[in-house]
């Protein structure tokens, strides 16, 4: 499941493509692959009242192993 952190990247920026709606800016890797049968990858910011939360829609799910347990 793709991860959401808060912040810009620290390392490896290049690495990193960016999305942006209003003052909201997210960083996804670029390596994100179309989930298969899906379209293309849709990022939306969506909100109610006061309440703003991000949908990722379309992106495949990869599992990889933290970068401790590769080590």
């Amino acid at each position: 499941m793709p991860r959401l952190l808060t912040g810009a990247p620290s390392d490896d920026a290049d690495r990193y493509l960016l999305w942006q709606s209003g003052d909201v800016r997210v960083f996804y890797p670029a390596r994100l692959q179309l989930r298969p049968g899906a379209d293309r990858i849709r990022i939306r910011l969506r909100n109610v009242l006061l309440m703003q939360w991000l949908e990722l829609e379309g992106a495949r799910s990869l599992v990889s192993a933290p970068a401790e347990e590769r080590a």
